[in-house]
């Protein structure tokens, strides 16, 4: 009985051990990025993952683009009206004369590769040391376990919002 406890015991801590330097990688991985982002680009915040959302799945509606974001309806606008004033985005007409379609410009696809770029590069940085066994070993853990997250629809787009889909041929995320 005590040998059990004891293993119980291991396990939870082996356990936590885990999730915590997931945790601590998934906080290096976003700082890194979003520090490399910012060097090279003054706009903060979600805009970024506007780019790369638009240019990903062009003719997407603000309707669309606001829940991947997870801001407001109200900030979504103002976002995009300044990617608009930028001359990032463009706005068309949709088949309904309210519906509003979102695509990048030539400009705005330029600073999208850009981003992505950018993101490679800081992730390559703490990925440098794996040997080509242990980048497939990751790459198929990470993939079980990108699996195993959605519980809805929602949940795919807005953790492939800053994705590099020419980088990811099979999505690990099953569609729901």
């Amino acid at each position: 009985m005590i040998i059990k406890i004891y293993a119980a015991c291991i396990f939870m801590r082996m356990d936590k051990a885990l999730e915590n330097r997931i945790g601590a990688f998934a906080l290096t991985v976003s700082d890194k990025v979003q520090q490399a982002i910012t060097t090279r680009f003054d706009k903060a915040g979600e805009t970024p993952a506007a780019l790369t959302a638009i240019g990903a799945a062009p003719g997407l509606t603000i309707s669309d683009l606001q829940p991947v974001l997870r801001l407001s309806q109200p900030g979504t606008v103002r976002l995009v009206d300044r990617l608009v004033a930028d001359g990032l985005v463009e706005k068309r007409k949709g088949e309904d004369a309210r519906q509003v379609l979102l695509y990048l410009t030539a400009k705005g696809k330029r600073l999208r590769r850009s981003l992505l770029d950018l993101r490679h590069q800081a992730i390559v940085q703490l990925t440098q040391g794996l040997d080509v066994a242990q980048r497939e070993t990751l790459i198929g853990l990470l993939d079980q376990m990108m699996r195993d997250y959605p519980t809805c629809e929602m949940d795919k787009y807005q953790a492939c919002r800053m994705c590099d889909q020419d980088a990811c041929a099979r999505c690990p995320i099953p569609a729901l």
